[in-house]
């Protein structure tokens, strides 16, 4: 083992992380750093200091990023648009088994149209707003207006009109606020915790060269552990992220078609980068540069 040199990796990969996943980066380091003894690892003076003040700034922009006064409304809205799906569709099944010919015969015709945006209401928001998007297009056509006024409707699709552009206004509204606390206020942070944590590299490098102790190794080996599986999971959401836009992609139609197609909610995927801790030399250098 004494003829191992164990290398603490760069951290310029995780300057492609998000904010959430660079701030959980961020306390790993931090905790890793306080559980082996800060004094012991001859930083200059205020370094860890800021580190630890900025790492808290930051956590607190992201949590401030999910949420905001929008959600409680776009919540309550959700629920009425998912009690509408069902009580249109519900009433339209029901309609289905109607003695009263001219009713059963309507209602079956409207159900081969749109019956697959059933499940709508189960689906992930945003996902749930696309569905809607064609469902009201497809209502909108003549042929299906006149199926929604013989079953008596009209009132219920009229409501789901207003509430789904309500919805997405709110929604809207919540991407601008989001991506102006991500954007405007982290950036500068981030940069100012990328200098700080390329000293504290060099500090831990330079120490470890000077004298490898086993606690100090295994400080290293925790923080490389740390980088790795953060990069993991980054991969992850970013194959799961590709793989959701092929697929919506695959089942959105140039301009809404009937019936919806059958969409379902994309599964989750990743691959694995198991990015080794230890070398024989000091070439351990970070994936994604």
């Amino acid at each position: 083992m004494e003829n191992i040199n164990y290398q603490l990796r760069s951290f310029t990969s995780a300057k492609r992380f998000s904010a959430a996943e660079y701030s959980f980066l961020v306390s790993g380091v931090e905790s890793h750093i306080n559980a082996f003894g800060v004094e012991e690892l001859d930083f200059p003076s205020g370094v860890f200091d800021n580190f630890q003040a900025l790492g808290t700034k930051l956590k607190d922009l992201v949590r401030q990023s999910k949420v905001s006064k929008e959600t409680a409304k776009i919540q309550k809205i959700e629920e009425e648009i998912d009690d509408l799906l069902v009580a249109i569709i519900g009433v339209i099944r029901s309609t289905m088994k109607s003695p009263v010919a001219n009713k059963k015969e309507a209602s079956t015709e409207l159900y081969n149209a749109i019956g697959t945006y059933g499940d709508a209401y189960r689906k992930a928001m945003r996902y749930k707003m696309g569905l809607v998007d064609s469902l009201l297009y497809d209502l909108a056509k003549p042929e299906l207006t006149e199926l929604v006024s013989a079953l008596g409707l009209d009132n219920e699709v009229e409501s789901l009109t207003l509430k789904h552009a309500q919805c997405k206004v709110l929604m809207d509204s919540r991407s601008n606020a989001k991506v102006k606390i991500s954007k405007d206020k982290t950036l500068n942070i981030r940069k100012e915790i990328d200098e700080l944590l390329e000293i504290m590299v060099t500090c831990i490098r330079s120490l470890y060269y000077k004298t490898p102790t086993e606690n100090l190794t295994e400080l290293i080996l925790s923080l490389n552990q740390l980088l790795a599986e953060s990069e993991t999971n980054y991969n992850q959401r970013m194959a799961h992220t590709k793989k959701k836009e092929e697929e919506e992609k695959e089942t959105e139609p140039s301009q809404p078609s009937s019936g919806g197609e059958n969409l379902d909610t994309p599964e989750e995927d990743g691959n694995t980068d198991n990015s080794g801790n230890t070398e024989n030399s000091d070439t351990s250098a970070p994936s994604g540069e």
